[in-house]
């Protein structure tokens, strides 16, 4: 009897490559993390990986964002669930909270971020797909942050602007904690989203 090995669906793989990879990007950085190692983790063939992704910056790419729409949703969330109880807070304090205590277990993330960003400056394959990212990343924080326009009093472009500063503030900040976190802790970083939210939204 002859047994037909299904074959796996394109979006199951590309969910398996993702995560995968997000654990490798992770735990090694982009440069130390290859492909061949990916591909096994995820149950694959490099090839799946290329016909999924393409290219090596294209996958860290996909995984950037998957992170940030994750984080996005939660910060988001917990925003409106502060906000919709009795005796609601202020949007800007909630907010700072949320963003501060995303960004203290993402440091690690930041970091490979980092990395990949100074690649783009000497690697065409790496600046076109960081690009890419960048505008993309924008967009996808201007519409979590547009669920809270009714209490942030901003137009469209003033939404995109603020999307830049807090994905430009969460990268600095993660750095500078990574590095000394007895100097740069979780409050002094609040403090500083704080400002800054307020000085936008002014």
């Amino acid at each position: 009897m002859t047994t037909t090995l299904s074959r796996p669906a394109r979006q199951d793989v590309r969910v398996r490559v993702l995560d995968a990879a997000a654990r490798n990007f992770r735990e090694r950085g982009y440069a130390a993390a290859d492909l061949r190692t990916i591909a096994r983790d995820a149950g694959f063939t490099k090839g799946a990986i290329y016909s999924s992704f393409g290219s090596k910056p294209e996958l860290f790419c996909q995984v950037c964002l998957a992170h940030v729409d994750g984080q996005g949703e939660s910060v988001a969330a917990a925003v409106e669930q502060v906000l919709s109880a009795p005796g609601r807070g202020d949007v800007v304090e909630s907010l700072a909270l949320e963003l501060a205590s995303a960004l203290e277990g993402d440091v690690d993330w930041q970091i490979t971020l980092s990395e990949f960003r100074a690649l783009a400056r000497t690697d065409p394959q790496v600046g076109h797909a960081y690009a890419s990212l960048m505008v993309t990343r924008s967009e996808r924080i201007t519409k979590v942050l547009a669920r809270l326009a009714p209490m942030i009093p901003l137009g469209p472009e003033d939404l995109r602007t603020l999307a830049t500063a807090i994905l430009g503030l969460s990268n600095v900040m993660a750095l500078e904690h990574a590095t000394a976190p007895d100097v740069v802790d979780i409050d002094l970083i609040t403090d500083v989203i704080r400002r800054s939210l307020k000085g936008l939204l002014s």
